[in-house]
């Protein structure tokens, strides 16, 4: 693996404030979804790319990560949806991951995807959620017995009536009266399917008959990316303080007005509002800002940052697992000196003015910016393998069985990566 070179200070005159995006537009679809009388029940939020901000998210994630990004902190959840059921797409690796775990549970409905593998891993999770008060909803189905014990932790099951014919809707139909769920047909393109799917005994409907999706737009939240991965960097460390966290994010207003603005909108039935980042902070807790952090970085970076995001992340395993192995440097230190020495490649700016502007301690500093110390010994002897330089490999003495370390690293990342911003085939 070779990665690029930090660009020289030379190149580095703009504030890492100008890594942001600018001009760029929050678009978020709507299509409504109408009870057996017409009146409105609630929306399915549906994922619309920001022409103006040239970013295409094509895998699932990243989609549904815009798409909560936007509901939450652009637009706003309670003007996309005015108090009304929103539904949402969730892709199996996004709920695996515990990314939904800090959604409202009282109007937000979690649309489980038609492909999804029922497995006993992904049934605990469902029923975690299901535990939590978060309702549940199947897209797109076609009744197979192992989803069974999926159906019954479900409030409701969406038939798409364009892929099934008149017998199968009914066979649906009939199937699903044992279990306990409210049945929702989607696309329906005429006034004739609308009677007919009333008369078997759904309630819910959607589709071009009753409306198109419209868009809602409002400006998208600008978080700093340098301001993210080091937030992301801190909560690797489980020792990591609610004021050190709080610091961090203050230095965004972005990132944290964006914060504020999903602890405010996800625990609505709070009996105050949420107004400092401190309580914010206790009330989501690491792993829910943990969680919003990544979504953060996931519809915020372009998508050719995928390659740069995953070797960021294989150099700070490596570089931890060698601190593991040689007992030279702090695990956390040496991971943190990794993940951070790919900034200057993701924010186009010099270490040194980095080091500097992120205020970063001594130890850190010297290990990111001249590679000195127990951690920098670590990052020069990655770096070194990286750039396949055996002769400076040998001059510093690296860790032994450093193909291993680069192994067990890119796995770990890979994990992740799939885990956060996996391409979906």
């Amino acid at each position: 693996m070779v990665m690029a070179t930090a660009p020289s200070a030379s190149a580095s005159g703009s504030s890492l404030s100008e890594s942001r995006e600018s001009g760029t537009q929050a678009i978020v679809a709507r299509q409504g979804i109408y009870d057996a009388r017409d009146a409105l029940f609630g929306y399915e939020l549906l994922f619309r790319p920001a022409s103006v901000s040239g970013v295409q998210l094509s895998d699932g994630d990243a989609a549904t990560a815009q798409v909560l990004m936007s509901a939450f902190t652009d637009i706003g959840l309670a003007q996309l949806v005015a108090g009304h059921a929103a539904f949402i797409n969730v892709p199996y690796a996004f709920l695996a991951a515990g990314y939904c775990d800090t959604l409202p549970t009282d109007n937000v409905v979690l649309e489980i995807l038609e492909d999804v593998q029922v497995d006993a891993v992904f049934l605990e999770r469902a029923r975690d959620l299901a535990r939590r008060g978060h309702v549940l909803s199947l897209d797109d189905f076609v009744y197979r017995p192992e989803l069974d014990p999926l159906i019954e932790l479900c409030k409701y099951i969406k038939l798409d009536v364009l892929a099934l014919t008149q017998r199968q809707l009914e066979e649906h139909v009939d199937r699903l009266r044992a279990f306990d769920v409210t049945l929702v047909a989607e696309k329906v393109e005429s006034l004739r399917q609308l009677e007919r799917l009333r008369d078997l005994g759904v309630e819910l409907f959607q589709g071009y008959a009753l409306g198109r999706p419209s868009l809602v737009r409002g400006a998208a939240t600008n978080a700093n990316r340098a301001v993210l991965f080091e937030l992301l960097t801190q909560l690797q460390d489980p020792r990591a303080e609610v004021a050190e966290l709080a610091a961090t994010i203050g230095r965004d207003p972005e990132i944290a007005y964006a914060l504020l603005r999903i602890l405010n909108s996800a625990h609505l039935s709070l009996a105050n509002p949420i107004n400092s980042l401190h309580q914010a902070l206790i009330m989501l807790g690491a792993d829910g800002l943990r969680n919003w952090a990544t979504m953060m970085i996931m519809s915020r970076l372009a998508p050719n940052s995928h390659e740069l995001t995953s070797g960021a992340l294989i150099r700070a395993k490596m570089c931890e697992l060698c601190a593991r192995e040689t007992s030279d440097a702090a695990p956390a230190v040496a991971f943190t000196a990794g993940l951070l020495s790919c900034l200057p490649e993701l924010v186009h700016k010099s270490m040194p003015n980095i080091a500097r502007q992120l205020r970063l301690g001594p130890e850190l500093t010297a290990a990111l910016v001249n590679h000195r110390g127990p951690a920098g010994h670590i990052l020069d002897c990655v770096l070194a393998y990286e750039h396949e330089d055996q002769e400076r490999l040998a001059t510093n003495a690296g860790p032994p069985h450093m193909l291993n370390t680069f192994l067990d690293a890119a796995s770990w990342s890979t994990s992740v990566m799939n885990a956060l911003t996996t391409t979906r085939e």
